[in-house]
């Protein structure tokens, strides 16, 4: 935003220095036409994360949907029809709405990627007294009564054997400069985290159609929440250099229902803006690094009140200064097996096995 603000800005000041009929006159109006409106959507964007990650509350589904949709109808290309459909009735569900739109914007820019040329993309929502019966699901089907929103598109559809493997951490059919493979598998964490499920439905050359169930509020769900906040998803930010052993330490937090933001650059700039309210900090530490990382210090002079963890990459914990060490609240060092390792971070977190879904 800060960009568009200098380009608005210059365009303006350079429109007040030419007359109309100056042959730059139309094109510098253009540029702050359209800056202004690339300013405005990225504030639409911004306000997708007016809540904060793991806040749970109550929430229309219809209401959720419709807000998400207008603002892909300014990102999705004008090549390719949107239409919704919603209930005639509310569908009331208690969700985090930041982490449900992220899974609606998901599922909507990778069925525009099915659709190269002209495309058409629906959004559907319903009540479900009963269990539909599907063939490829992840998740459990919620109880009753439940509510779903499907998205479907007329693109190149998924190949058969295919559908199977969609929602696996890192799988993807797109270039790899185009895709992390994460998209599906984070639609499939949210669903698992509201004890509800994710389908899809696909031929291919036709069309694919996904859905997300969810089980309908009946408003109690509050009221257990913070009879057992000891249940709540934990969030943690991991710190590292981008490569096999920050994916793969990703993965084993989100497998084991953490909630897990990356950053290999300015992890500070993270924690500072406060979009995400975390638990805790995993710092990778290797054994080329000498002294206490930045985001040690940063943490201990702000007084956050973050569990900071360390994880000793490619080195011996006697390698690393002892004063370092000792400003950690836990260290996890590489002859740990998966199951110690969920065992103290489970501890030091204050989760309890019997609080997992």
């Amino acid at each position: 935003n800060n960009v568009m603000a200098g380009i608005i800005s210059l365009s303006e000041s350079f429109l007040a220095q030419v007359d109309a009929a100056h042959p730059f006159h139309e094109g510098l109006g253009l540029i702050n036409q359209n800056g202004r409106q690339a300013s405005q959507l990225i504030h639409r964007l911004l306000h997708l994360h007016h809540g904060k990650m793991g806040d749970c509350n109550y929430h229309d589904l219809n209401e959720i949907t419709a807000d998400t949709v207008e603002l892909l109808r300014q990102v999705i290309p004008r090549r390719i029809e949107v239409t919704t459909q919603l209930s005639a009735t509310p569908l009331p569900l208690y969700v985090d709405a930041v982490e449900f739109r992220q899974v609606i914007i998901n599922l909507a820019l990778n069925a525009a990627d099915a659709m190269p040329d002209r495309g058409k993309l629906r959004f559907q929502t319903g009540a479900h007294p009963e269990r539909p019966a599907l063939a490829h699901v992840h998740g459990t089907l919620p109880r009753l009564p439940g509510a779903s929103l499907t998205v479907t598109d007329n693109g190149c559809g998924i190949k058969p054997h295919q559908l199977a493997s969609i929602f696996d951490p890192f799988f993807t059919t797109k270039a790899m400069n185009k895709g992390s493979g994460l998209g599906l598998y984070n639609a499939r964490l949210f669903v698992e985290k509201h004890h509800g499920a994710i389908s899809v439905e696909s031929t291919e050359g036709a069309g694919t159609t996904f859905g997300v169930w969810l089980p309908q509020a009946d408003f109690t769900e509050a009221d257990a929440a913070r009879e057992h906040p000891r249940a709540r998803r934990r969030c943690v930010l991991l710190a590292g250099h981008c490569g096999k052993s920050l994916d793969a330490t990703a993965e084993f937090l989100r497998l084991h229902n953490y909630q897990v933001v990356t950053a290999t650059d300015q992890p500070e700039d993270r924690l500072a803006s406060g979009d995400t309210q975390f638990d805790a900090v995993i710092v990778q530490v290797e054994a080329r690094e000498t002294g206490t990382p930045a985001l040690v210090n940063f943490i201990r002079q702000r007084k956050l009140p973050l569990k900071i963890i360390l994880q000793i990459i490619g080195c011996n914990q006697d390698e690393l200064e002892t004063q370092f060490l000792q400003r950690a609240d836990l260290i996890l060092t590489a002859d740990m097996s998966e199951e110690v390792i969920l065992k103290k971070l489970d501890a030091t977190l204050g989760i309890e096995r019997g609080d997992r879904p």
